[in-house]
Order: structure tokens, then sequence, then C-alpha cells
């Protein structure tokens, strides 16, 4: 009896998994686990009856946790949906020249905010994180689209200062909120994968190059091959083959380490579809450098 009384007590402890669970987890379908509702029927003729109340208790866990689960991926798809256009937009030339799009995009995490006052403070840490990984993926994941393609210097300069003020901005947003939950993140803020990014992005001295990729995949070991061809690739001062050359010769020197496994599927969620636009975008400015080129060494 004392173990049926502890089990409101045993319930409260209920906790959602960690954010790199959740990620895996927050497209899954829990409709199996909560229709079966066989699994808590208890036999008491073969089994004590202590026992069985504590295993009929972790049973409801199970899909405590399950429904738990469930209720966070729809409040997060809830504010992901609503902040689908602004996601469109990133690192478009609409994006470069109306700095409201970050704004909207902090407004709307302000405004879902006053929804979240009321969620136990465990849960609202995980959405919280769970939205700000969203945010980060969708920048990296526009730079995985490659919509910047053989960008000159000074182009580059002002996408990198673009995305500095965005990091600013959302860092003042997001900062506040996990403060007043007394919530403090041990672990690599998402934001500076962004900031290590623009720096990246300014870099001129294209002798550099090979050594600032190593430091950049020395500071990330979880950032994919691709994604790091694609952030040289950027450049208008060398071809599609020398940014290759340099990702695998820095890859085999830099080798593999231990990964932060929140990283690990944030780098992994930034493999955006190139356009058929945009593929033509990107190929017209290295013909004409190829031409100037020529012409020069003529």
């Amino acid at each position: 009896m004392n173990a049926l009384r502890d089990i409101p007590t045993t319930l409260a402890n209920i906790a959602p998994s960690s954010l790199e669970n959740i990620i895996d987890e927050f497209n899954e379908n829990e409709g199996d686990h909560l229709n079966d509702e066989s699994e808590i029927e208890i036999e008491l003729e073969d089994e004590e009856p202590l026992e069985a109340a504590w295993e009929c208790v972790e049973i409801l866990k199970r899909h405590f946790s399950n429904m738990l689960r469930m209720v966070m991926s729809m409040l997060c798809d809830e504010i992901c949906n609503d902040l689908y256009n602004c996601f469109e937009q990133l690192l478009s030339k609409q994006w470069i020249k109306d700095s409201n799009i970050v704004g909207t995009v902090c407004e709307t995490i302000k405004d879902y905010e006053n929804d979240y006052k009321r969620l136990r403070r465990d849960v609202h840490v995980e959405i919280l994180r769970y939205i700000e990984f969203k945010i980060t993926a969708e920048y990296l994941n526009a730079i995985a689209s490659r919509k910047l393609t053989c960008t000159e210097y000074r182009k580059r300069c002002a996408i990198a200062e673009c995305l500095q003020n965005d990091i600013e901005a959302l860092n003042k947003t997001f900062n506040p909120l996990f403060a007043q939950l007394n919530y403090v993140n041990k672990a690599e803020n998402l934001t500076n994968v962004l900031h290590s990014v623009a720096e990246f992005i300014t870099l001129r001295d294209k002798g550099m190059l090979l050594l600032e990729i190593a430091s950049l995949l020395r500071k990330y070991p979880e950032m994919t091959q691709e994604f790091l061809f694609t952030l040289t690739d950027i450049r208008d001062d060398v071809t599609s083959s020398e940014s290759r050359a340099l990702t695998e010769d820095c890859m085999k020197m830099i080798g593999k380490k231990e990964s932060d496994p929140v990283l690990k599927r944030l780098f992994q969620m930034a493999k955006g579809e190139r356009k058929t636009t945009q593929v033509i975008k990107g190929v017209v400015p290295r013909i004409r450098r190829r031409v100037k080129v020529s012409i020069t060494n003529q």
C-alpha cells in the first residue's frame, strides 16, 4: 500500500528526455505506444502485489513520457510553422536588405513565451532549447543550400555583418528567457556556431584558407565535409575543385575526434537542396571570372 501512495510523487518526477533525444524522437509516431493499453494489465496471481504495483508505475511513467514528448513536438512544430516564411528568406537578397526578418523571429518567440510560462520548468527549458536549435539549423541549412556562391569580398562582409546582427538579436531574446528559468547552458552555445561561420566568411587572404578551415574543423569536429566545402565555395577567388581539395585535405589532416551529439545532429541537418536557378547563378560568375583571368594572362 505504501507503494500505491507513492505513485503521485513518482509521476511528478517524470522528466523529458535530453535535447539530443528529443530531436531524434520529435518526428516519430507515438500513437502505437499510447493506444496499447494491454501493457498496464497486472497479473496479481503470478506476482507479489508490491512488485506488480511498481511495474504498473513504470509503465505509466513510460506512457506519460511518450505523451509529454508528443505535446512538446506539437508546441515546437507550431512556432516553426509560423516562422517558415522567415526561414525561407534567410541569406537571400531580401534578408540582407531587411533587418525585420530576425525581428519577426524574435517577436514571435516572445509572443509564444507568454504561453510557455505555465509549463513545468524542465519542459519549458527543453522547448526553448529546441527552438534555438531549429533556428540555428535553418541558418546553416540556408548556407548548405548554396544560396551564396562565388561571392566577392565586399558582399561577403555585408553578409557576415547581417549574420552577426542576427546572432546578437537572437542572444538578446534567448538569454533572458533562459536566465529567468535559472538555466545555465553548459554545452556549446549554438549561436556561437553562426559567429564562427560569419568570421570564416569574411576571411580575405586566400593563402590562409587551409589554416582557417583546419581551425574551424578543430573547433567543430562535428562539421560535415559537404558543409565545409559549401562554406569554402562561397568565395569568388577559389574554384569548386580547389574548395573540394582544401576540405578533403583538412578532413584527413584533422581526423576524427569526440563530438557533441547536439552539434553533430545540427550539422547533419544542414543539407539544403539547391534549386536550378541557384546552380545557374553559381555557374555564371565563375565563367565570368575565368574569362577575366584568361584575358589578363594573354
